[in-house]
């Protein structure tokens, strides 16, 4: 191969390029320890676009941005590509583990998730919890966190966490009473205290599984169900460092929904699914399997993507989705009032 690769030093750069195109990964990570010069042809994004077109079969007249690193998408994409295995770790960390909950708040901090409330259906009614855990995903086990309390830690669930800066903010989410709330609070782990925020600006009206997600020093709040179970497309920004909400009123916006979700990676946001539901047929009207993009620096709404196949998530509300990279992992959720368990 390195023979092969040494004869092409004297051809021009576009016939290098024509050669190398047609060259796999390992093949062109030989090429790149041929020469300095070698190693900055093989690193041209035209390349590994090239490379991911004929592997992945993408459209070549695909418009992306100059700057997108198609390297480190083949890589990234390579991997998820490989065979995925669950393992389970029920038997992990001992007796000490919370009890059996849905719709907890959860969010994850260096090697460590933490999980705040959610709820246990009991006989007719809920019961909410106030708890917050820690699980140390090296250490395989859970320890129950006692922070000061500032404020009250109140029995929520349906609330969101999101991290920044090491510090976990909960917003919204419904009460034992029933009633939703549109609080922030902040959990500093390092001091280990427990306080809701004072916060000034225009305040999102109290509710609960809203999306939110946070970006930079901010924590970007879209929809949820608000009183009446009324679904707002309405979309909020809270900045933790002057502790300000800010509502965003930008055209082209998604139709109301609940059940979506989302991730942010790099300056956008990426919300996916939901449906409209009826609260008088107390059923789904619509589902809508259809990618919308929230630029962060315009704040202004995209729709990148109408799945009218079969190719993509069938799931279309109340999943997880979580950012590796540039791809985005769907996992469980329901669609037409059926659970799955995929993950896309």
């Amino acid at each position: 191969m390195r023979e092969g690769v040494n004869m092409l030093v004297v051809f021009s750069e576009d016939l290098l390029y024509f050669v190398l195109r047609g060259l796999d990964s390992r093949e062109l990570r030989c090429a790149a320890l041929v020469s300095k010069r070698f190693c900055q042809l093989v690193g041209n994004p035209y390349i590994w676009r090239y490379l991911c077109e004929t592997v992945f079969g993408f459209d070549h007249s695909l418009v992306v941005d100059k700057s997108f690193d198609w390297k480190l998408y083949y890589r990234e994409k390579s991997a998820i590509l490989q065979p995925l295995n669950w393992v389970s770790l029920d038997n992990c960390g001992g007796d000490l583990k919370p009890l059996p909950r849905q719709c907890h708040g959860a969010a994850a901090v260096g090697n460590k998730i933490i999980i705040m409330g959610g709820h246990q259906f009991q006989t007719e009614s809920y019961t909410r919890y106030s708890d917050i855990w820690c699980f140390d995903t090296d250490l395989l086990e859970f320890s129950l966190l006692e922070p000061k309390a500032l404020s009250p830690i109140p029995q929520l669930s349906r609330n969101r966490l999101v991290t920044i800066n090491n510090i976990i903010y909960s917003f919204g989410g419904i009460l034992q009473s029933k009633q939703k709330l549109n609080t922030v609070f902040k959990l500093d782990l390092q001091e280990l205290t427990w306080e809701a925020l004072q916060i000034s600006g225009t305040v999102p009206d109290p509710r609960c599984d809203a999306v939110v997600v946070s970006y930079q020093e901010k924590i970007i709040v879209y929809g949820g169900s608000v009183s009446d179970l009324i679904f707002p497309s309405d979309l909020h920004v809270l900045d933790t460092k002057h502790k300000i909400w800010q509502k965003i009123n930008s055209s082209n916006s998604p139709s109301e929904r609940i059940g979506s979700n989302g991730v942010v990676i790099e300056d956008k946001f990426y919300l996916y699914g939901g449906g409209l539901y009826s609260k008088e047929q107390r059923k789904f009207l619509n589902y809508y399997k259809e990618v919308w993009c929230l630029d962060l620096k315009t704040y202004e709404w995209t729709l990148l993507h109408q799945i009218q196949t079969d190719i993509g998530p069938s799931i279309t509300d109340f999943f997880n989705c979580v950012a590796i990279g540039n791809h985005i992992f769907f996992e469980g959720g329901w669609y037409s009032g059926v659970y799955v368990f995929d993950v896309i």
